[in-house]
């Protein structure tokens, strides 16, 4: 289908954030203005509604979504980089309303916006980039203990933009673009806790943005989409059948034209992939 524009007026100065909750798609974003509130829409029928301003949070980075049962009750949860590098997320029974105030994971500091995910326990794994001071290096932390664990160093693995996450054969996956490079890493864990350090960059792949993951049910296949290397406006995805970290199959997304240098919101529901992007400015 072609380009739809959200809710009329909307904007962002970073990648969206998408996600299937109780059946329905939902976004979350932040503003476009010099206040970074964040707002989410939900997708009905073929139109956007909403645009519910999540009050008293800010950012200027892409959010990540996670879904998470709890007490039997289906919980949308959103994490962020805080206007003060902090690591904030907060959760939502209907995508509307939500926890007030934001908990702040504290002694953690980021300098770009995270990823989440589900995974072992079940519990969210919130995956950052360090400060910009320490190099950027990549840290997992698990909502275990209230989120009081101290957060694992993902080993050698760092980077320069918003990290990836998603669950796959198994496995916590997390894709990232280079800390001193456009090109696209892979590094997996068991547990959350230990975590593999590639060698070298996927093969063929590089970015201008951070990438977006999501798991296709139907086709047991990891979807990874990522920017143009050179800085064009192109979009690009790649997927990955095998569980191979190093075996992905690339081509180029037609008939969209992204603002350089952001990323993009990624979910799938039904069989029908959903991808949200900033336009660029007219």
């Amino acid at each position: 289908m072609p380009p739809k524009q959200f809710v009329s007026g909307s904007s962002s100065t970073a990648g969206p954030a998408l996600i299937e909750f109780n059946k329905q798609l939902w976004c979350v974003h932040n503003d476009g203005n010099n206040h970074k509130f964040l707002w989410s829409t939900v997708l009905k029928g073929t139109d956007w509604q909403g645009e519910y301003k999540i009050d008293k949070n800010f950012t200027n980075s892409r959010p990540a979504l996670a879904t998470l049962q709890n007490q039997n009750q289906n919980q949308l949860w959103c994490a962020y980089q805080g206007n003060n590098n902090g690591l904030y997320i907060i959760s939502s029974d209907d995508g509307q309303i939500w926890s007030d105030p934001p908990t702040n994971i504290p002694n953690n500091l980021t300098s770009d916006g995270p990823a989440l995910a589900v995974f072992g326990g079940p519990q969210l794994w919130y995956v950052y980039r360090g400060t910009v001071a320490s190099g950027g290096p990549l840290w997992a932390l698990s909502s275990a203990n209230n989120w009081q664990t101290p957060p694992n160093r993902m080993g050698g693995n760092s980077t320069s933009m918003s990290p990836a996450l998603a669950v796959f054969k198994g496995l916590l996956w997390c894709v990232y673009r280079g800390n001193a490079d456009h090109g696209l890493y892979v590094a997996t864990s068991k547990d959350g806790g230990t975590w593999t350090t590639p060698g070298g960059p996927i093969a063929g792949l590089g970015t201008d943005a951070a990438p977006a993951l999501v798991y296709l049910p139907d086709q047991d296949a990891l979807l990874c989409v990522y920017g143009d290397s050179s800085g064009g406006s192109e979009l690009y995805y790649a997927y990955n059948t095998s569980g191979d970290p190093s075996a992905w199959t690339s081509a180029q997304i037609k008939g969209i034209s992204r603002a350089a240098g952001t990323g993009v919101g990624l979910a799938v529901i039904d069989g029908i992939i959903y991808l949200a992007y900033c336009a660029p400015s007219s």
